[in-house]
């Protein structure tokens, strides 16, 4: 797909402005209601512009290892 990522039970939507975001959310949460998948919103999280995976920073245009853990070793 052109604007998600898949792994396990997470989902990445990747985006250039916010009327893509919303349009993109809509489009993942619609499959999701036709293959009768539900999500946990108290997990959720929607339009952060920063997440730590897998102990990589990624931001927009950028990936990055998470500076603590460079620190711990």
């Amino acid at each position: 797909n052109k604007f998600t990522i898949y792994y396990l039970n997470n989902i990445f939507i990747y985006f250039e402005t916010l009327i893509e975001y919303k349009e993109y959310v809509r489009k993942i949460l619609d499959v999701l209601y036709e293959y009768e998948f539900s999500i946990n919103i108290e997990k959720s999280e929607f339009y952060i512009r920063e997440i730590i995976f897998f102990r990589y920073l990624i931001l927009k245009n950028k990936v990055r290892i998470e500076l603590s853990k460079v620190e711990a070793i």
